[in-house]
């Protein structure tokens, strides 16, 4: 997917009480935002450190509902790493990485797009985000009287296919007031970030929502983020059997 347009938008939050002064509207280049809220909210953007994540997803007040799965991943370097991702039907996969030699495990007959959509929002929550950095576009980031500031956006045009069969897209990127991600949307993958609780030295999402059709919300709830243990079982980094 090819970006070539960005539209930029700023959320002014109102507060409830009176509050004398000045709104103050600062221009900041677009790329230096997606680039500061990954290095401050990417468990593997600049700084990152080892771990191990777990994440439960489900469709909130439906036990019965088929949008249920886990994700689970231990992560020492880019070069060894281990993730799981199961489904309530019965899809289950094991990656793992060791030297920067991968291999795979799948069991089951496809890997759900609902399911894969949280494991993007775990280890890669902006795609593409070379191309936002690339556009040389800007955003405008709104300081209220009492010091607190906007959410803001970008929404980029962009083109899927070739010549005559080319149709267009729209993605947005949001970030809140804190400048970390608070909403991707793509045609590929869309995600809300909430949430956000310290890791060491960076502010991690705890809890992400996405409605992969009309009428379904799904939730996904990071019940274990820890530092990932010296003394880990040599054969966590096996040949992912």
């Amino acid at each position: 997917m090819r970006l070539f347009g960005i539209v930029v938008t700023a959320v002014i939050l109102f507060a409830n009480s009176t509050v004398h002064g000045q709104i103050k509207r600062t221009s900041v280049p677009l790329g230096d935002a997606v680039e500061k809220a990954l290095a401050k909210g990417s468990l593997l953007g600049e700084g990152a450190r080892p771990f191990h994540i777990y994440v439960s997803v489900s469709e909130p007040g439906n036990p019965a509902s088929p949008y249920q799965g886990t994700i689970e991943e231990w992560w020492a370097s880019p070069s060894q790493w281990r993730r799981e991702v199961t489904a309530k039907a019965g899809m289950r996969q094991t990656i793992v990485v060791v030297d920067g030699k991968k291999t795979e495990r799948d069991e089951g007959d496809y890997f759900p797009l609902w399911l894969n959509s949280f494991v993007t929002a775990i280890v890669d929550p902006v795609p593409d985000a070379a191309a936002w950095m690339a556009t040389g576009s800007s955003i405008e980031q709104i300081t209220m009287p009492n010091g607190d500031k906007s959410d803001a956006c970008a929404r980029a045009k962009s083109s899927i296919g070739t010549g005559t069969r080319a149709t267009d897209a729209f993605s947005n990127v949001c970030f809140d007031g804190q400048g970390r991600v608070k909403f991707y949307g793509s045609p590929r993958y869309g995600m809300e970030f909430h949430d956000y609780r310290s890791f060491g030295k960076k502010q991690i999402a705890h809890q992400f929502a996405d409605d992969p059709e009309p009428g379904t919300h799904l939730m996904g709830e990071v019940t274990r983020l820890e530092e990932l243990p010296k003394n880990v079982p040599v054969t966590l980094f096996a040949d992912g059997r």
